[in-house]
């Protein structure tokens, strides 16, 4: 396969489609977290939460802040102040709320999770590896360690390391009956392009389109996909 005969169109295209995958905003339970004593503090959080689903961020920031003024140990105000400066795309302030977590609250998976997220669209991809590296060691059975790890090893061309991750993640995710497989079965399909190795890329590349994920049509004209209908 002569990777460079598309690269002007296919790879933009391949690696814009790998950040929206990244943006997924992915459900983890929170039951493990202690949810605040404080009355004070949780309404002000309950608010923020509310602003945030409306997309209000502003508001949003300004009560998560007041709701960690009220009781400075609420992990999850940290967590969700995170994710607002997120999606205000202030990801220096989204990082530094997610660290502060980790240091409230080591053990939680979604500091680190959002983490790895925000050094990727920094393009901290080292640094998201390391992130991805600690999520898997403290929680194997999480499956967005494996995927994350994946995505980043794909950024930095270490196409063997990112397919042994992104097929554990499909097992995890299978396990689970997650519909974030089909994620996984992207970046397979894609990682198995950069090998060389077309029938396999073909065969998870037409799975994930199968599953609903927006493949990229030069993508699949790479792999010789046969996708119209007979």
């Amino acid at each position: 396969m002569k990777h460079f005969h598309i690269f002007s169109s296919l790879i933009i295209l391949i690696f814009i489609s790998l950040q929206t995958q990244a943006q997924t905003e992915r459900v983890i339970p929170s039951d493990n977290y202690n949810y605040t004593e404080n009355d004070t503090a949780a309404e002000y959080f309950e608010k923020g939460n509310y602003y945030f689903d409306k997309g209000r961020l502003i508001q949003a920031e300004k009560y998560y802040k007041l709701s960690i003024e009220a009781d400075s140990e609420f992990v999850e105000a940290y967590d969700n102040l995170g994710l607002t400066y997120r999606h205000m795309s202030e990801l220096d302030s989204a990082a530094k709320y997610y660290q502060i977590s980790i240091q409230l609250y080591p053990e939680g998976d979604m500091a680190l999770q959002n983490l790895g997220v925000v050094y990727e669209k920094q393009k901290r991809y080292e640094e998201a590896i390391d992130i991805y590296t600690k999520l898997i060691a403290q929680n194997e059975s999480n499956p967005e360690g494996y995927y994350g790890r994946a995505r980043m090893y794909i950024f930095i061309e270490e196409y063997d390391a990112a397919l042994k991750d992104a097929l554990i993640a499909e097992d995890i995710y299978k396990a689970m009956e997650s519909k974030y497989v089909m994620d996984a079965h992207y970046i397979i399909g894609l990682i198995y392009y950069f090998l060389d190795d077309v029938e396999n890329s073909k065969l998870y590349l037409l799975k994930a389109k199968d599953e609903g994920v927006d493949v990229p049509q030069s993508l699949l004209d790479a792999v010789g996909a046969d996708t119209n209908p007979r």
